[in-house]
Parts: C-alpha cells; sequence; structure tokens
C-alpha cells in the first residue's frame, strides 16, 4: 500500500509564489510548518491564487488549507494543475481539474481535502484559486497549506550506461 506523505521536500519553493498577498508575504510563509504566527492575506480583494511547482512529478492524493474561524478563511477553492503560466485571467476562465467548498470545520481543524488521484497522477505544477471566504468580507487569510501524495520516481542519469560502456 501507498504511504502518503508532505510533499514539501518535492516542492520547489523558490518558483512557487501566492498573488494578490500583500506586500512582503512570502510564499514560504503558508507552505513550511513553522510557527503558528504565519500567514499570507489577500491584498487588493478577496481572491489568492497560490502556484506551487514541484521539482519533480507528483501524485497528489489530498490537500490540507488551514485557516482561523473569523469568517476570513477561504471558501471557494478551484484546482488546476500543470499549467506553464497561471494567473487570474486563467483561473477565472479556464475550466478546474477539481472544485471544492470548504467549510469552516474542515479549515480550522485541518481536515484532509481529498483529491481524486486519477486526475491527480503525474503532476508538475498544483494551481489553488481562493475565489472568495467564508465570511463574505475583502480579506481572505491562509495559515498553512500542506500538499500530501508521493513523488514520482524518476531516473538518475548519472547511473544509466550506454549499452556500449557495458561491453
Amino acid at each position: 500500500m501507498t504511504e502518503f506523505v508532505d510533499l514539501i521536500n518535492s516542492i520547489d519553493l523558490k518558483n512557487s509564489e501566492c498573488l494578490n498577498s500583500e506586500p512582503n508575504q512570502e510564499i514560504t510563509n503558508i507552505l513550511k510548518e513553522d510557527e503558528d504566527t504565519n500567514f499570507i492575506t489577500s491584498d487588493t480583494d478577496e481572491q489568492l491564487l497560490v502556484n506551487i511547482q514541484f521539482k519533480q512529478k507528483v501524485r497528489v492524493h489530498s490537500i490540507i488549507v488551514r485557516a482561523e474561524g473569523d469568517g476570513t478563511g477561504p471558501q471557494m477553492m478551484k484546482v488546476f494543475q500543470n499549467q506553464f503560466s497561471f494567473g487570474f485571467e486563467e483561473a477565472q476562465s479556464l475550466k478546474p481539474t477539481h472544485k471544492f467548498k470548504l467549510i469552516k470545520r474542515a479549515i480550522t481543524e485541518g481536515k484532509l481535502i481529498r483529491f481524486k488521484m486519477v486526475r491527480f497522477s503525474n503532476v508538475g505544477s498544483l494551481h489553488l484559486f481562493f475565489e472568495n471566504n467564508l465570511g463574505g468580507g475583502k480579506v481572505t487569510k491562509i495559515k498553512q497549506i500542506t500538499v500530501v501524495g508521493v513523488p514520482l520516481e524518476t531516473a538518475n542519469i548519472s547511473k544509466i550506461q550506454s549499452v556500449e560502456e557495458k561491453k
């Protein structure tokens, strides 16, 4: 049986980003499990777009989104995958791979939000569009996002020998 893990070590943090977050807030605030004081807050409106790039292909099983229970937590989450360039225009015009209506209990208790693995079996990038929040206000706040799954095996090119070398 496959053992699912937190995919933080498979995430390319340098090439991952959160669009429409307040200035000086980094994506690492919510992807790494550090202190309880880390978070990301939306800037100009309630929408946030989290673009997660992986170092290698992964199979995504589920995600955990943690937020406060004060109404600023996200409500509608649209999930896209394997997009080369992804912004708000694409998030609003393309059909998502998955769509979830988050509830207060799930985000305050850090419940697993399960994906249909057949749809997320070869993921190079994951794009999470948080369209609105539970309170209907202009600010959305996320404390943590954990992506759960398994890294896919990759060939180690340094160990591959040509047929000629083996003779």
